[in-house]
C-alpha cells in the first residue's frame, strides 16, 4: 500500500470510530433523559438488579447514578475508547 492509502485508510477508520463512539454518547445522554422524565415528571418506579454483585438500584438511587453516568463516566469512556481505537489503527498499520 503506498502512504496516501494508509492514511485514507487511518482517517476513514478513525472518522467511522468517531461517529460510533459519538452516537453510543448521544443515544446513552437520551435513554438517561427518558429515565429522569420517567420518574421525576411520571412518578414511574423502577428497581434494576445485579444478580452478579447483589446490589439492587431503586429509582431514588438511579437517578444520581444517571447524573454521573452522563456528565463523568460516559465523556471520558468514549474520549478514551476513540483514543484507544487511533492507537490501536496507528498500530496496526505499521
Amino acid at each position: 500500500m503506498s502512504l496516501k492509502t494508509d492514511v485514507e485508510s487511518l482517517r476513514d477508520a478513525t472518522v467511522a470510530g468517531l461517529t460510533a463512539a459519538h452516537d453510543h454518547f448521544v443515544y446513552t445522554k437520551k435513554v438517561w433523559r427518558i429515565v429522569d422524565v420517567e420518574v421525576r415528571r411520571r412518578g414511574r418506579k423502577i428497581v434494576l438488579s445485579n444478580t452478579v454483585t447483589g446490589t439492587r438500584l431503586t429509582e431514588t438511587d438511579l437517578l444520581p447514578v444517571a447524573h454521573a453516568s452522563v456528565n463523568d463516566y460516559l465523556p471520558s469512556a468514549t474520549i478514551q475508547q476513540v483514543d484507544t481505537g487511533i492507537i490501536e489503527r496507528v498500530m496496526l498499520s505499521k
